[in-house]
């Protein structure tokens, strides 16, 4: 059973006005590996119409389709480059439905095409965007000979694509790649008269392109997303994931990087040329401000001299001049948190204590993402201003939930009045 909502915004309409009704689809994505990667795009683009039918039925002008939509998050399942779509250069102003050849890396973008022109709606679409390297891209070209990229196309009332915009700001999303792209490209004008801006969900917490276009002048914003049902202020399990997976990234960078030897080669030739005075006053420095530490420890129980370790105390690389550090260290299950602070940075034990519980916070979003059963931690502060706090977990089968498991699609139009 469907469920289709209307939702109207009743506003007078006056010389510098403009009346428009833009409509938004929420719906689990058909995502079955079974038929293969074009059935999988076929079936959500026979949905995404039916539902373009119902919206345009009730007035809609505009109508934006969730990110993901096309292609479903299940991207392990099969061949992703199976689900990719070719998507010309909006400055061509391709119309897709006029084309007689097509391959499977365009067929669906034609279908869409097609149905923008048959309703003769606008159509905000996120799909998977299939790049071959040009010969000018051969060194910086992936093994696989392609760029994959979440990007966000328009589809004008006649069917042409318009504007083609290239998600900034990936969330765990490997194997894509962010766009470099002006923010200009996210910018098109319909034939109603309203500007609009693109962006595709973690966008919205950054600047770029959302904002600087809205701060260029920009009134109205198209969005795609593909979220669970929680408020978009990073304070949840999936925030958390994603902020790991940056910092693996990087390290991972990092270490692949020539800097850490180009670095000891400059700093050993440095320290040799200088006197030894001189190259201590050239090489001290204020140090960092905060030290982390996440060491995944043994599971399994320690036995020394004949005895059974029945606790490991955390540690926190410190010097002189670090001024925080934190601590993460597990042993049997058993997950420690420690916290060093230096008095003059942290001067009183409520500070340090709240950044201990901030910490125990965090902690526990991320266990509840992860599946394990958390034991209510104990903290502690000591009269060296240092924290330590202890959780116990019963680690559980880690699973994803499904986005609204077994919830029907809704379509959602909107009348919204736009002042020039």
């Amino acid at each position: 059973m469907l469920c289709v909502r209307l939702l109207l915004l009743a506003a007078a309409v006056g010389a510098d006005e403009v009346r428009y009704t833009g409509a938004v689809l929420e719906h689990e994505p058909y995502s079955s590996w079974e038929s293969g990667g074009l059935a999988i795009l076929q079936e959500n683009a026979r949905i995404f119409l039916e539902h373009a039918a119902l919206a345009r039925q009730q007035g809609a002008d505009i109508m934006v389709f969730p990110e993901y939509g096309l292609t479903s998050t299940n991207l392990e399942g099969g061949d992703v480059l199976s689900l990719a779509q070719v998507v010309p250069h909006p400055a061509d102003q391709v119309v897709l439905c006029f084309l007689n050849q097509t391959s499977s890396h365009t067929q669906v973008l034609r279908e869409l095409s097609c149905g923008a022109a048959q309703l003769k709606l606008y159509l905000v679409v996120d799909l998977i965007e299939l790049v071959h390297c040009s010969p000018n891209q051969i060194l910086d070209c992936p093994d696989v000979g392609y760029y994959l990229y979440n990007t966000q196309v328009v589809l004008d009332h006649c069917g042409a694509l318009v504007a083609r915009y290239r998600k900034k700001h990936l969330f765990l999303e490997p194997g894509f790649i962010p766009g470099d792209e002006s923010d200009a490209t996210a910018v098109f004008t319909t034939d109603f008269g309203v500007t609009f801006t693109l962006q595709i969900c973690f966008d919205i917490m950054y600047e770029s392109p959302g904002l600087a276009n809205v701060e260029g002048g920009v009134r109205d914003v198209a969005m795609s997303t593909a979220w669970i049902d929680e408020l978009p202020f990073l304070t949840g399990p999936m925030a958390l994931l994603a902020r790991l997976e940056a910092i693996h990234r990087r390290l991972e960078r990092l270490k692949e990087s020539p800097d850490i030897i180009v670095n000891y080669v400059v700093l050993d030739m440095f320290t040799n040329l200088l006197p030894g005075p001189l190259a201590r006053r050239a090489l001290n420095t204020h140090g960092v401000t905060l030290v982390a530490s996440n060491l995944p420890g043994p599971q399994e129980t320690i036995h020394m001299f004949g005895g059974v370790v029945d606790d490991i105390m955390f540690w926190i690389p410190n010097k002189s001049r670090t001024g925080i550090g934190v601590s993460m260290l597990s042993y049997r299950g058993q997950v420690r948190l420690g916290l060093n602070v230096d008095t003059a940075l942290v001067n009183s034990e409520e500070v340090a204590q709240q950044l201990l519980e901030d910490t125990i916070v965090q902690t526990r979003s991320l266990l509840k993402e992860l599946g394990a059963v958390e034991i209510e931690p104990e903290a502690m502060l000591s009269d060296t201003v240092s924290a330590v706090s202890e959780t116990e977990l019963l680690l559980g089968e880690g699973k994803q939930l499904p986005l609204r498991p077994n919830q029907p699609p809704r379509v959602r139009p909107a009348t919204l009045t736009h002042k020039n």
